[in-house]
């Protein structure tokens, strides 16, 4: 009998310490949950902030940026822009203008590392696959009328696309105070900007009445190599010539001529007709402006510049389409020739970039003079500029880029390069 008690007592221990290790099985798994829901939250409401957190931040550097940008737009209109090969009036601001800036698409190559010898990928010789390229990425951006007077566009029905220039018959408008300019961006896209009675009162009627063509033409640039060259008589020899930046040719005629039918410049120097009048007169040749887009640039510079001279003056502007498709054929090459060379090159071209191309509309030939590349002032020979003494700025352009593709245009196209030596060989 006290053994079967003793059993009893003993199954009665071992069921209330089951029962409790159960329980405290029960309390420890409660507590686990508890924790990992606790865990779960805090991690939740991490998530949430720190996307709040991301939220506001990238607000934050939006606003800092669209801030920063409007007194880049504002300062910018205080510095220049540097001009086509050694072209410009003063020393360049380092800074490109954000607003105004075009982006655009770098395109791949065809060429290979070794350049021009051999065959090519075709089976034509690398220098004929060369001559093939290059046409093909002047056609496709309508860069290619070489002073012919009937031309065959790349897209024929799409003037906004082809145009050069801009006029009454390249905008779009009922009311006689509003001209719509459209052109196609670097998407392929259609956009467009207003201009007012203003800028329209200048605007000739059709393009193709200012669109004249030329059997020969002179761009004469900048550079101090002019200096002593003895090349005025020859430059005034050709039917047409422009000139950049309102570059004086009093005191200097012996070098650089004097004949001028185009007077191609940057916003800099607009300004400046503006502000300090005209130094240079030339009421004889047209003044040819590029950078029409910008809102600041025509509320600030082209409009007080018209509202000053009037007839005075013969405006033109280059057509925005035409400036996107320059840039564009730009950061092509850029990427061809840089593969050749080995080497960068800076991303915003310089005025004189625009004027060839813009001359290459109009004239049958072309020679350049001034056009010597400036790398540095350790291995300048000559003055940056022929007509003043200010330190050549290299920061901002890559002037022996612009030489490389101006070699290219000159197989498809008669452009030659005028040097102290004689004629640059391409």
């Amino acid at each position: 009998m006290a053994l079967l008690q003793s059993r009893r007592s003993q199954s009665l221990q071992q069921s209330s310490s089951a029962s409790c290790t159960r329980k405290k099985k029960l309390k420890i798994i409660k507590l686990l949950s508890v924790c990992s829901f606790i865990a779960l939250f805090v991690f939740s409401s991490m998530v949430t902030k720190t996307f709040e957190l991301e939220k506001k931040m990238n607000v934050g550097i939006g606003n800092a940026l669209e801030e920063f940008n409007d007194l880049i737009i504002a300062d910018d209109m205080n510095s220049d822009d540097n001009g086509s090969s050694s072209n410009n009036n003063n020393n360049a601001d380092a800074r490109d203008d954000l607003n105004d800036e075009i982006e655009i698409v770098t395109r791949g190559s065809s060429f290979d590392d070794d350049g021009r010898a051999g065959r090519g990928k075709h089976g034509g010789t690398a220098e004929e696959e060369e001559k093939e390229e290059v046409m093909k990425l002047l056609r496709e951006r309508a860069l290619d009328r070489f002073g012919k007077e009937t031309h065959e566009y790349f897209r024929a029905r799409d003037f906004d696309f082809s145009s050069v220039v801009v006029a009454m018959d390249t905008v779009y408008g009922d009311k006689a105070d509003v001209f719509d300019v459209k052109f196609t961006d670097v998407n392929g896209k259609k956009t467009h900007f207003l201009i007012g009675e203003q800028l329209g009162a200048v605007l000739e009627k059709e393009e193709r009445l200012i669109s004249r063509t030329h059997k020969s033409c002179a761009l004469v640039g900048n550079s101090g190599t002019l200096l002593k060259s003895g090349f005025g008589d020859e430059i005034d020899e050709h039917e047409a010539v422009m000139r950049v930046n309102f570059a004086p040719v009093k005191n200097f005629r012996k070098d650089v001529g004097v004949k001028t039918t185009y007077d191609f410049s940057n916003r800099e120097n607009a300004r400046r007709l503006v502000e300090k009048g005209w130094e240079n007169s030339r009421p004889e040749s047209v003044a040819l402006f590029f950078e029409l887009s910008s809102p600041t640039n025509r509320k600030r510079i082209f409009e007080p510049l018209v509202k000053k001279y009037g007839k005075a003056l013969k405006v033109q502007f280059l057509h925005p389409g035409f400036v996107n498709r320059a840039h564009d054929l730009w950061n092509v090459l850029k990427t061809i020739i840089e593969k050749e060379k080995k080497k960068s090159f800076h991303d915003k071209p310089m005025s004189g970039w625009y004027a060839v191309n813009f001359m290459m509309q109009r004239c049958e030939s072309l020679d350049l003079y001034g056009f010597e590349p400036y790398t540095s002032k350790a291995k300048a020979t000559a003055p940056y500029h022929y007509f003043d003494q200010v330190q050549g700025v290299v920061s901002v352009h890559s002037f022996d880029f612009a030489v490389f593709a101006y070699q290219k245009f000159a197989k498809v196209f008669p452009l030659r390069i005028r040097t102290s030596k004689g004629w640059m060989t391409t």
